[in-house]
């Protein structure tokens, strides 16, 4: 902890000599308040390793804001786009009992932006329906208006559609910044859920990317049966066991064969089964899976994803698979947010509370078509 002190202290003092006068004007207006100030100079980014960026960019709203207003934000190779997928826990409540402990949405705007990603893959998105339409719509709005104004960009959020009359349900969905990619054909895809269709679990949701060099793909959200129970780890099971019929689904209605899914599949194994299955061994079932079917189970940089605050582990419960022959995917999956910020070592603080108890993955692709 004093060893990671001292590189945030280090990094906020280079920040500090970096920063130049503010400007009074706002750059941009959110539903009829000045968004925050835009520093009129900055001088050149120091060659700071994307990590300590990351370790600055998910300690505090504040930090983050100084990053992507003086243009640090995290390394992206030209002529590529960029894919995530982020559980952004309860979005905008925080939680299943209201917004008692709310996500900090401008946070979550700078964490995207700094991110630099194009299209997001999300989990545990609350829909604007029902009784707090008006609030959680706000919210939705708010989101979108700062994360256009902090990149410039035109920004949407596609949610599934699955019972529009639940305001406490969770959905799977993208934030897509369409300024930078097309998204098209959204629909659900009914196998992810053991259950089919809408019922009970959620549905996979798929959409088609195309991209301005070139690149086109299906892309998926999908968020899988939470517990280490036999119950919810058979209806897991039922998902491995139907991958084929899955990519099959997604599939259907194009030639497109290239395809990326992104979520939390809750690979937390199942500690009340008659023979005891660590998270380690189901996300060895999943990547074989994934194989079984065409699909790789993409490697990421760190062994976390997720930190259980009632358990006070780190585990890895979110995972990105790829179809096999695919030549756009560049490189590994980076795990990023306090994952990242911390190396797996310690709890998230601030981001933990503020955004999710879940770190954003993010995985770029070469912004061509390489089909054969």
């Amino acid at each position: 902890m004093q060893a990671a002190r001292a590189i945030l202290a280090s990094l906020l003092l280079a920040l500090a000599a970096c920063a130049g006068p503010v400007s009074t004007e706002p750059t941009a207006r959110a539903q009829g308040e000045a968004l925050e100030q835009r520093p009129a100079e900055v001088c050149e980014p120091s060659p700071l390793e994307a990590a300590e960026l990351e370790a600055l960019a998910f300690s505090s709203p504040e930090r983050c804001d100084a990053l992507v207003r003086s243009g640090r934000l995290l390394p992206r190779a030209p002529g590529t786009v960029r894919f995530g997928s982020w559980n952004v826990r309860f979005f905008p409540d925080g939680g299943p009992s209201g917004p008692s402990k709310p996500t900090d949405v401008a946070w979550l705007a700078c964490a995207i932006a700094f991110m630099q990603v194009d299209v997001l893959a999300v989990q545990e998105f609350l829909a604007p329906v029902g009784d707090s339409a008006a609030r959680v719509g706000e919210k939705h709005r708010e989101l979108v208006a700062r994360l256009d104004a902090l990149t410039g960009g035109r920004w949407a959020i596609v949610l599934d559609e699955c019972e529009k009359n639940r305001p406490d349900r969770q959905h799977v969905g993208f934030v897509v910044n369409r300024a930078r990619v097309e998204l098209s054909r959204v629909r659900h895809v009914s196998k992810m859920n053991p259950d089919g269709g809408c019922r009970n679990l959620r549905p996979g949701l798929a959409a088609d990317v195309r991209a301005p060099g070139g690149l086109d793909l299906h892309v998926v959200s999908f968020h899988a049966k939470a517990y280490a129970d036999a119950k919810s780890r058979g209806r897991r099971e039922h998902v491995y066991a139907s991958m084929r019929e899955i990519v099959e689904e997604i599939r259907r209605g194009s030639r497109e064969t290239d395809l990326l899914v992104l979520g939390d599949f809750n690979t937390v194994g199942c500690e009340a089964c008659p023979v005891p299955e660590t998270p380690e061994d189901e996300a060895r079932a999943l990547a074989g899976a994934a194989e079984a079917a065409g699909l790789v189970h993409v490697a990421t940089n760190r062994p976390c994803s997720h930190f259980w605050d009632r358990q006070g582990r780190f585990g890895r419960l979110d995972h990105v698979l790829a179809d096999a022959s695919m030549r756009e995917l560049r490189g590994s999956v980076r795990v990023s947010g306090f994952c990242a910020a911390t190396a797996c070592a310690h709890h998230g603080g601030a981001a933990h509370a503020a955004l999710s108890d879940h770190c954003p993955l993010l995985v770029d692709l070469v912004d061509e078509d390489r089909d054969p």
